[in-house]
């Protein structure tokens, strides 16, 4: 399995103009292992891997240390909640309100 997804890392890389040796084991390993942890498709990383060369103006082989840097600066970008959402329902103020309570019927 593990060579099947190395032949198509180096061929999806070779394609893209950045060549990586078979002898380069690490990179394959770090490759499959972002694969693994972000649950995607290696041509999803062949694609991150182009726009952060191009943005980095990376002209060279791929190497872990590059992998490393991209992934920390794909963890940068993932945006966290402005504010926790509060599990209880609420009404268009935010504040929150129980659904049916008897002290929300009035008697009229």
């Amino acid at each position: 399995m593990s060579e099947i997804a190395d032949q198509i890392f180096a061929q999806l890389f070779e394609e893209m103009g950045y060549p990586i040796e078979p002898e380069d084991v690490d990179v394959f390993n770090k490759l499959r292992e972002l694969c693994i942890i972000h649950r995607c498709e290696p041509e999803t990383i062949c694609g991150e891997w182009v726009a952060y060369s191009k943005n980095r103006n990376i002209t060279i082989k791929v190497t872990t240390e590059h992998l490393d840097q991209m992934e920390r600066e794909s963890q940068k970008r993932q945006i966290t909640p402005e504010a926790r959402h509060n599990k209880r329902l609420t009404n268009v103020s935010r504040s929150p309100v129980v659904p049916f309570s008897p002290s929300s019927f009035s008697p009229v």
